[in-house]
């Protein structure tokens, strides 16, 4: 017994459709069946039957001006890429100034060479991301504390051991000016297995004032002593004013 012509018509229809998707290896959508069904060509986004609407969750603390930079602002960028320090132990090198009008973004890397059983790049691991003490048993400072700080030509100053907090808590007054938070954004084994690299970010808020201004750091776990780099606040404030909103007909505050 034959099939009808309309039969065999509507069930080649339906199997040239079921190529396609299958050809495509997609989940499509009733009307995108449909559309493949008159011969139309299948949407490249072509939304899935079980597509939810994304869970939009509550507002958490208001992040802290001096602790971070704005999410949704593009900085502007100094390339002052540098070493800072290089020993047989480890290097120092800056990446990258990025600059906001409320703040400076300073990238920084550093690579530590790794003992034979890891303990020492593991220390400074938990040292930099705060879950060992960052105090001897006589008080002082840990080796392997990478630190960092700034001094101003008015004799003003801050430094990566002073604790901020990383929200606003209206009950306590904010920071005095300036600060200078540490970011740790990485640290593990590099590619090199002799190396641990490790990645920081260090916000100064606010923009340093007009003139030259010093950043300082330090390092003993790679023998790297106290030592100074003079850098000019007014480049750093002429890059921020080329920073824009990501936000559509907004400025920037």
């Amino acid at each position: 017994m034959g099939r009808s012509r309309t039969t065999s018509t509507v069930i080649d229809v339906h199997l040239r459709a079921m190529r396609r998707i299958w050809q495509c290896g997609a989940r499509v959508s009733r009307s995108t069946y449909t559309s493949l069904l008159g011969g139309g060509k299948m949407p490249f986004f072509s939304p899935p039957d079980d597509l939810d609407r994304p869970h939009r969750p509550a507002p958490g603390p208001k992040p802290a001006v001096w602790a971070q930079p704005p999410e949704l602002v593009i900085p502007g960028i100094l390339p002052e890429r540098m070493r800072l320090a290089e020993t047989e132990a480890g290097t120092i090198t800056l990446v990258e100034l990025r600059a906001f009008p409320q703040g400076c973004w300073w990238e920084i890397v550093a690579t530590v060479r790794a003992s034979d059983d890891w303990a020492t790049a593991r220390r400074a691991w938990n040292v930099l991301f705060g879950t060992d003490s960052r105090r001897t048993a006589d008080g002082g400072l840990p080796p392997e504390l990478l630190r960092f700080g700034l001094q101003y030509s008015d004799g003003s100053s801050a430094s990566t051991l002073t604790r901020v907090p990383v929200v606003v808590d209206e009950t306590l007054p904010p920071p005095t000016p300036p600060v200078l938070y540490v970011r740790p954004t990485s640290a593990g084994p590099s590619h090199d297995p002799d190396w641990l690299r490790i990645s920081i970010g260090l916000w100064q808020w606010p923009l340093p004032p007009d003139g030259p201004f010093e950043l300082v750091f330090e390092y003993p776990l790679i023998s790297v002593a106290e030592t100074r780099f003079e850098f000019s606040g007014t480049r750093i404030r002429e890059a921020a004013e080329e920073a824009f909103s990501t936000t559509p007909r907004s400025s920037i505050v």
